[in-house]
């Protein structure tokens, strides 16, 4: 079970059709900030030890999930991470870091409350696991302390 769960958030999401191109893209570019911003053995490391983590917060907050196909949780984790580097260390960037917070915001709690539909490119019957993206977060203001910003 956890080999699916963990092969299911490394793997792009591909329900119904759905090939998740864009997501995988913005995984790896986020990868690739950081690993410009903390450096390939720290980026390695979280994402290596986060993935079985999330995986059994999933298993404990949504035991009644039985596929998850996406990479929002490490997703998420590695986008708070960047951000708050990119805060502490760049402050001509907040005003941006800022605006695409609140625009995550708004569309994260559309597509998970289903406010409006085309802010979702989720096909029909495939819902989003908000609670991917809250967890992602949360292992990533734990992480901070333990990587160099």
């Amino acid at each position: 079970l956890l080999k699916n769960v963990f092969s299911g958030m490394v793997s792009p999401l591909k329900i119904n059709g759905y090939p998740g191109e864009k997501w995988t893209l913005t995984l790896l570019l986020l990868l690739g900030l950081a690993e410009k911003l903390f450096g390939s053995l720290v980026v390695f490391s979280i994402t290596g030890l986060a993935a079985p983590l999330l995986s059994l917060g999933f298993l404990l907050l949504t035991p009644d999930m039985y596929h998850y196909r996406g990479a929002s949780a490490l997703g998420s984790l590695w986008a708070t991470l960047c951000a708050w580097s990119l805060w502490c260390n760049f402050s001509r960037f907040r005003p941006l870091l800022l605006f695409l917070l609140l625009l995550a915001v708004v569309q994260s709690l559309a597509v998970a409350f289903a406010w409006w539909s085309p802010l979702s490119s989720l096909p029909e019957g495939v819902y989003s696991a908000w609670q991917a993206h809250v967890m992602g977060m949360i292992l990533g203001v734990a992480t901070m302390r333990y990587v160099k910003n």
